[in-house]
């Protein structure tokens, strides 16, 4: 036998016997632990300097949150898992401060990995067969078989064979297909009975779940070791909750955030927490307008609204009577109330306690009496001082004189926000005064008022939807939104209701139609440019319409963005397409039915 035969026999042999005699050698013993008594002739540890890695959640305990415990992540290293592991290690670490997660492979078993052992020696043994046969056989005394000469036909593609299916077939024998996690110990998450991999939220809930269950007692010692000298350090875990060590004024803080329900129910959190909610200054809202809405559609039957009523009364003046804050951030009355002693108070309590907000929404449960017995708004408590606190008014079937909103414009020297919506008793509204701070108008369903007379130079916004008057814009250099709906956009708003919308076509940016009136009377041609005009917002309810003349609109709209069309019937794309400027980046259509 040559050399050449003696290396082809020789390698397997060699490699097959290292193989087994590592397999069943016994690992080499862990290192005793350091004892926890102290030397006095103990040499100095010597420390690597190294890069700390700042933990993106401060600890609750010294130490970290995970310190002291360990996650063992067992992967299949031949199923190129290491890189989920990895990302796994690095996200716990993050988590759990302290914890310390060992990756390891996860081998297969017994004897999927004998036989993984086996398949080098049968590749070189078919190799060497095939390189050395005419030799090897005669000296075993056998003659070649005839598939000997077969492979030796085509050496060298056998050889190739050989070789790729020896290590395909090795690399399935060398894989688990395991990815086992264990925290101190026990098993959280296993892919070979699971048949997946963990998500990291998962994951971290089920490390999280079984570090809580293996935390360790209230007044446990360790010792910890540093580069300089040695300090005993006490890990204090405590089952106390945190929320409730907070100071009372962050705790009233955080609960005036929330909505006033929400607050009530954060009293059942803590013990301490059972009496926040009293201090709650945030915007006391007592909204029971779904049941207004049901009794509206015959859900609900409105026979039982006196019932409901009482209930809401005294849900509110319990309620009221419990808040101890003395500020809030608004008050909110929404529900069919009666009682205008009542509604008096609530209105006393709010500017009392320096409210921000004030919205008042009495909607008849009731539709038929709707147009009788409005609650009307009490002149004589606007003189309080409170009022000048106040940023936003919004009354909506509430009764409302001209004499009462002056006075709110007068005394309400904060007033941004005034809405007056479906009030009968309102026949004029004029701004006396321009300077005032009022950002943001809004007149609507109010169908008796004869005169109106807008100015106002920190004015931006202006809705109105009423009947068929002439309104007055006098110095109004910021207002940018206008929103026009009811009788008054008509036909007729293309003649002289239209025109005053042409005097802001420099500064406009928003413009709102609830167009009533019929397209052909819209102007096509020689429409003046709306320079700054970005939104244009078109709401039409008659089927009869055709779409095309307002595209002159947008023609004279030339920064114009966005442009929204809603309808309460069918339209074809023809209809609308004509509508789209190229130079458009927004287009919404909402209706009933879409015809292609």
């Amino acid at each position: 036998m040559d050399r050449a035969q003696l290396l082809l026999v020789g390698l397997p042999l060699f490699l097959l016997v290292s193989d087994l005699f590592s397999l069943f050698t016994p690992p080499p013993p862990k290192p005793p632990s350091a004892p926890h008594h102290h030397h006095h002739h103990q040499p100095k540890p010597s420390i690597s300097p190294e890069t700390l890695d700042i933990p993106l959640q401060k600890p609750t305990a010294v130490g970290g949150v995970g310190y002291g415990s360990t996650v063992d992540i067992n992967f299949c290293a031949s199923c190129s898992y290491r890189g989920t592991a990895v990302t796994m290690k690095k996200m716990l670490e993050t988590q759990f401060p302290g914890i310390d997660v060992i990756l390891a492979n996860y081998p297969p078993p017994l004897p999927k990995r004998l036989l993984s052992k086996v398949v080098p020696v049968f590749q070189f043994g078919v190799i060497g067969i095939i390189m050395a046969g005419e030799q090897l056989f005669p000296m075993i005394g056998m003659t070649p078989p005839p598939w000997y000469y077969n492979l030796r036909t085509n050496r060298f593609g056998s050889i190739a064979t050989t070789w790729l299916l020896g290590n395909v077939f090795q690399s399935f024998l060398q894989s688990s297909g395991a990815f086992e996690v264990y925290c101190n110990g026990e098993l959280v998450f296993s892919k070979l009975k699971e048949g997946r991999f963990p998500g990291e939220i998962e994951l971290k809930d089920l490390v999280s779940k079984r570090l809580a269950t293996t935390r360790r007692p209230r007044h446990s010692n360790m010792v910890e070791s540093t580069s300089n000298v040695h300090k005993k350090a006490s890990i204090v875990y405590s089952d106390e909750d945190r929320i409730t060590s907070l100071p009372s004024d962050l705790v009233v803080n955080i609960i005036s955030r929330l909505t006033m329900k929400e607050a009530v129910r954060s009293s059942v959190l803590s013990s301490k927490w059972r009496l926040f909610w009293k201090q709650f200054h945030g915007c006391l809202d007592f909204d029971d307008s779904l049941l207004i809405l049901k009794m509206q559609f015959k859900v609900v039957n409105n026979k039982s609204i006196e019932v409901e009523r009482l209930k809401f009364v005294d849900w509110v003046n319990r309620s009221l009577e419990s808040f101890e804050s003395p500020t809030i951030e608004g008050l909110g009355i929404f529900f069919d109330v009666k009682s205008k002693s009542d509604i008096d108070s609530w209105i006393k309590f709010g500017v009392s306690r320096r409210a921000k907000t004030l919205e008042l929404d009495l909607t008849k449960a009731d539709l038929s009496t709707a147009s009788s017995g409005k609650y009307l708004f009490p002149e004589h408590l606007i003189c309080d001082s409170s009022f000048a606190c106040l940023k936003s008014l919004r009354l909506t079937y509430v009764d409302v004189t001209e004499e009462a909103l002056n006075s709110i414009l007068t005394h309400c020297l904060s007033l941004e926000v005034l809405q007056v919506k479906d009030a009968t008793a309102l026949k004029r509204f004029r701004i006396s005064d321009p300077s005032i701070k009022l950002k943001c108008l809004e007149l609507l369903i109010c169908y008796c008022l004869e005169d109106v007379e807008i100015s106002g130079v920190n004015l931006v916004s202006f809705s109105f939807i009423g009947p068929k008057i002439n309104i007055r814009y006098n110095n109004v250099p910021r207002l940018a939104n206008i929103s026009l709906g009811g009788e008054y956009s008509d036909n007729k708003i293309v003649g002289q209701r239209f025109e005053p919308i042409l005097g802001f076509r420099l500064q406009l940016e928003t413009l709102i139609l609830n167009a009533d009136m019929k397209p052909k009377k819209f102007p096509q041609n020689n429409i003046p440019e709306f320079t700054n005009l970005k939104h244009i917002e078109l709401v039409i309810s008659r089927q009869d319409y055709s779409l095309l003349p307002f595209t002159s609109l947008l023609k004279a709209s030339p920064l114009l963005q966005k442009f929204t069309l809603k309808a309460n019937f069918s339209f074809s794309w023809s209809e609308v397409e004509p509508l789209y400027a190229n130079h458009l980046s927004e287009l919404f259509i909402l209706a009933s039915k879409w015809w292609s």
